[in-house]
């Protein structure tokens, strides 16, 4: 909270969380602090993006990505994705993506083999396979 006021940020601190999104969040910072300083752009994580759209709670406008990067007018949605989603949610997702027309591209960063055919299978069956880029995470490093 302290960090918050010193800050002067609008957004409540967060009081409690899980191991996993804690573990999700510390991957999401380091990735989009590796993404502002390569592509120059800027990096919008979930929680900013929900308050400047008004969304309080999850699931009451659809899905709305990790976080975007912005890079000149180009709007990339990033999704860091550690585990497998269910089928049904991952293509409720994509469809999602293929309606929305405020991002120019997703990347998706993942750990496991496993995630990047489930993706690749979802974006196919939504039709959005070309806008969308996969990459290991320990490989975008190097």
């Amino acid at each position: 909270q302290k960090a918050t006021k010193l800050y002067g940020d609008s957004l409540k601190p967060i009081s409690d969380i899980a191991l996993g999104s804690f573990i999700h969040d510390l991957k999401l910072i380091e990735l989009s602090l590796f993404l502002e300083k390569k592509y120059s752009g800027e990096f919008i994580p979930e929680r900013r993006l929900k308050s400047l759209k008004g969304i309080n709670g999850v699931g009451n406008f659809g899905h709305v990505p990790d976080g975007v990067l912005e890079i000149n007018t180009k709007k990339i949605a990033i999704e860091l994705e550690l585990s497998v989603k269910g089928a049904n949610r991952l293509l409720k997702i994509m469809k999602e993506y293929s309606s929305n027309f405020e991002y120019d591209q997703i990347w998706y960063f993942i750990e496991q083999k496993s995630v990047k055919s489930a993706i690749e299978k979802a974006s196919r069956i939504a039709g959005i396979q070309n806008h969308l880029k996969i990459e290991e995470l320990r490989g975008i490093y190097d």
